[in-house]
């Protein structure tokens, strides 16, 4: 009577683990889809400030310092938009090691689970 009175319990926390384990995959998996965005948006940025210099090259006919000025402006703001994406892109690796670790830990416990189960 015992045995079958602990299993429903068991039955509920492989449950409980299988179910925070897909979540964990879940959430990992959307991190990853945000960082590759990240990454793209990133190298578009960088591809934007190639852009601006071959730009500054071919615009010789304008005064040289409003073209000095100007790209300090184009430099200072990608540089403060890409310093943004860098924190953003390490939060998110930050969260997806978590994930990781948290999805690890559960497979864990739900193999000793498992074999606990089984003895």
């Amino acid at each position: 009577l015992r045995g079958r009175l602990a299993m429903p319990a068991y039955n509920t926390d492989i449950s409980s683990l299988e179910r925070q384990y897909v979540e964990a995959l879940q959430a990992m998996g959307d991190m990853e889809s945000e960082l590759g965005q990240l990454q793209s948006r990133e190298a578009r940025l960088r591809g934007s400030v190639a852009d601006v210099d071959r730009a500054l090259e071919v615009a010789t006919a304008r005064p040289e310092e409003i073209l000095r000025e100007g790209l300090r402006q184009v430099h200072t703001h990608l540089e403060t938009t890409l310093g943004g994406e860098r924190r953003q892109s390490q939060d998110l690796r930050v969260g997806l090691e978590r994930a990781q670790s948290e999805i690890e830990q559960l497979r864990v416990d739900h193999e000793n689970e498992r074999q606990k189960w089984r003895a």
